[in-house]
């Protein structure tokens, strides 16, 4: 998140009771798209005293006003925040020490909620170690002192369960516009790497430059192996894990530390075009970076109609009501696949030239949607204006999971961004996902100028009328 000595920036950090960190990112997403807060960072609360799992910290920078006071600035960017969680306006101090000005939530303990959310403001003008924290650059490693060192992300603390465990650091680019779709594109990655910690920051201050992630996984340790051949060997599996070679692996040592550094230019990566690692980091026990310092709940026999069986008839035989249980059940199924709906806009002069266009794009996009059968449906190709033509298509999967199914249509474009309509996605298999891709710059004729991609459990109600 970047931020200037004219912004005043406002945090908010809570506690999630969930069981998982892509429930507790989805659930922060809500909160922190409520507030119209652009960044996002959540990890594991490891704090005894506690039963909660998560904690969640969001934030947003806003310029300061030239007619307001240091105060009335600080009040003002913490406002939707303390609004949100009706907390009154006289119980934000403003207060002043040796490092700035900065706004805090002074109450007594028995004011803050059961779930413990804190609101906390202050100004880059007056703060330069909180300004400094969050500069854009693209290598963390370059000075010992945290508070001097110039980065992306922020350092996760106590990072791992065990001593011996390697922690490792992936830092990326999401092709997203929104936070939203950040975390729509950082949900595979969390999953399938049992992450610990994930942050999620705008690159700038333009939605166009996508989103900087961190995320933080463990392996266990081994301890027939030195600590440089570990924290190597967990790079390269990283590597190796998203496609990439690990002749950028190298082993750097910071005092004592062995450190395993790993850098990717984006354009090298071209199977991955909207979530691209740019750095692998590996240490033993902490942050690398501390050196510089729903799913799917299965349908419970309760949902099923009520008393079904009373009511069928006395005389049906075994194998009528065995045929009635099965179209029901095919039924309950069909409803929960996910469709696709996808319209583009393309600058052409022909209707066939547009519908060529889109058809060479579905079948390239199709098999990053689903391994599975899918069938398309072709639909009316309309005419925009004398240069512009649309044209749609639904696209049936035999799909349950609509986020995995959308992270496949996002990673099948390159040279362009995603941003969301639904902020934050839908969750419920009743609500729709829509997201948006534009191409960074649409130059020559029959190039594609907006791709809409609608999501849907169940056939899109225009076919349902049909």
């Amino acid at each position: 998140m970047y931020f200037t000595e004219n912004d005043t920036v406002t945090w908010v950090s809570f506690d999630i009771d969930v069981d998982t960190l892509t429930e507790a990112v989805e659930r922060s997403c809500l909160v922190a798209e409520d507030l119209n807060f652009p960044a996002l960072r959540t990890e594991i609360f490891k704090e005894e005293t506690t039963v909660l799992h998560f904690r969640t910290h969001t934030a947003s920078p806003k310029p300061i006003s030239p007619d307001f006071t240091t105060s009335e600035s600080l009040l003002f960017s913490a406002y939707p925040a303390l609004e949100k969680f009706k907390f009154a306006e006289d119980r934000y101090k403003i207060l002043e020490d040796e490092e700035g000005t900065f706004a805090d939530l002074a109450a007594p303990i028995r004011f803050y909620p059961k779930l413990g959310v804190n609101v906390f403001s202050i100004s880059g003008f007056t703060a330069n170690w909180a300004q400094e924290e969050y500069v854009e650059s693209n290598h963390p490693f370059r000075e010992s002192d945290v508070h001097r060192s110039e980065r992306v992300h922020s350092v996760f603390w106590n990072a791992a369960s065990n001593p011996d465990d390697v922690v490792v650091r992936l830092q990326l680019w999401l092709a997203a516009a929104d936070l939203s779709t950040a975390v729509g594109l950082i949900r595979q990655p969390l999953q399938e790497l049992d992450a610990s910690a994930v942050e999620l920051l705008p690159v700038s201050t333009h939605p166009g430059e996508g989103y900087h992630a961190a995320l933080l996984y463990t392996i266990s340790g081994d301890e027939l192996n030195s600590k440089e051949k570990q924290v190597l060997a967990a790079s390269q599996k990283a590597a190796h894990f998203y496609g990439l070679t690990d002749d950028r692996v190298s082993i750097e040592h910071w005092g004592a530390e062995p450190v395993s550094v790993a850098e990717y230019h984006q354009e090298e990566q071209a199977p991955m075009k909207t979530r691209k690692i740019t750095e692998i980091y590996a240490r033993i026990k902490y942050d690398p970076l501390e050196i510089v310092n729903k799913d799917a709940s299965e349908k419970s026999p309760d949902n099923a109609p009520e008393d079904l069986e009373d009511s069928l008839e006395e005389n049906i035989t075994d194998k009528q009501r065995e045929e009635f249980y099965e179209a029901i059940q095919d039924m309950e199924e069909f409803l929960e696949q996910v469709w696709l709906v996808v319209h583009a806009d393309i600058r052409c002069f022909e209707p066939g030239t547009a519908e060529n266009r889109f058809l060479a794009l579905i079948n390239e996009t199709q098999p990053n949607i689903s391994d599975k059968e899918t069938r398309l449906i072709l639909e009316e190709t309309l005419e925009i204006d004398t240069e512009r033509y649309r044209t749609q298509v639904s696209i049936h999967t035999l799909e349950r999971d609509h986020n995995q199914v959308l992270d496949g249509a996002m990673n099948s474009l390159s040279g362009g961004i995603w941003r969301s309509y639904t902020r934050p996605w839908g969750n419920d298999a009743k609500e729709e996902t829509i997201i948006y891709w534009n191409p960074n710059e649409p130059e020559r004729e029959d190039s594609i100028i907006e791709i809409a991609v609608r999501a849907t459990h169940g056939p899109p109600r225009h076919l349902r009328k049909e």
